[in-house]
């Protein structure tokens, strides 16, 4: 969640020139982030798409192919390319003396929503947190990705570690785990209230002194 510099995926790319498989493969994941794998039919999925069912088996031999092509589109999101570690460094100070420390981690994971609600990438977390129970192939990515992740928490805090924000005596490794795990539930309860309808004011609220007070305790004295 807090990969400086990453660009996320759309769901749709919009560069292949036929749009109606596009529309297929967005229908599809927005209907299944909503009612799982099980619970959608191929005829929903045209209804959605705005084309009939014969259509869609142009593109995708049944609905198996077409969960693959949306667990393949989740993995690409994964496999961003590795980040050189200077330019990650460069990157995490550059902000951290912009924003303070602070404000910083309050910021790093509101600029992931932000981007996430602009690349569509949303609708692809709400399939995998669908599927990873059911589909094998969906939790080796979801595990896959949440070490990665902790990987570039564990990198950053070491980075502000050496140059003095955090206080070097500190796991490193069981800072980003309890950073990046707060992280996540704020991501997963954010997604169910706008789902619902309900005013998130609140968790901004609670994410905003959460940080607040996990930055006071690490930070150097």
């Amino acid at each position: 969640m807090i990969v400086c510099g990453v660009k996320m995926v759309r769901i749709s790319e919009n560069n292949s020139p036929d749009k109606t498989a596009d529309r297929i493969f967005n229908a599809a994941s927005e209907l299944i982030a909503e009612f799982g794998y099980a619970g959608v039919s191929m005829r929903q999925i045209a209804r959605k798409a705005g084309c009939n069912e014969a259509t869609i088996y142009h593109y995708y031999a049944g609905k198996k192919e077409l969960m693959d092509a949306i667990t393949l589109r989740i993995k690409s999101i994964m496999d961003f390319p590795e980040i050189p570690y200077e330019d990650y460094k460069q990157s995490v100070l550059s902000r951290v003396k912009a924003l303070g420390l602070e404000c910083f981690l309050e910021q790093s994971l509101l600029q992931y929503i932000t981007g996430a609600k602009e690349t569509k990438a949303d609708i692809l977390w709400q399939v995998s947190a669908q599927e990873q129970f059911i589909n094998p192939d969906v939790g080796r990515l979801t595990i896959r990705e949440t070490d990665r992740v902790m990987e570039y928490a564990e990198k950053m805090f070491t980075i502000l570690q050496e140059a003095g924000f955090v206080d070097s005596s500190l796991d490193a490794e069981t800072l980003a785990w309890e950073f990046q795990y707060g992280n996540r539930a704020f991501h997963q309860e954010l997604l169910i209230r706008e789902r619902f309808n309900l005013d998130p004011d609140e968790m901004y609220r609670r994410h905003k002194k959460r940080i607040a007070l996990f930055s006071s305790l690490i930070q150097t004295r």
